[in-house]
């Protein structure tokens, strides 16, 4: 990961060597996986919906029996 002069956005003791104009502290990719999927359950979505919009794979008899794709 780099930031828009091409360094590296953290420092060697986990600082951050670009500006931090939204103040937000680091974060990943995921957590805005995370911040979707509590946004959705606050709006009343099923986990089973979450799961699919977040691409999780089925576990257990579900995965046998249930091969609906939910893409539409």
């Amino acid at each position: 990961m780099v930031d828009k002069k091409g360094g590296p956005p953290y420092g060697k003791d986990g600082k951050a060597t670009t500006e931090n104009r939204l103040e937000v502290a680091k974060f990943t990719p995921h957590d805005l996986r995370r911040t979707a999927a509590t946004f959705m359950a606050s709006m009343g979505y099923m986990d089973e919906t979450i799961d699919a919009v977040l691409n999780h794979v089925k576990q257990g008899i579900i995965r046998t029996y249930n091969r609906h794709g939910y893409d539409q």
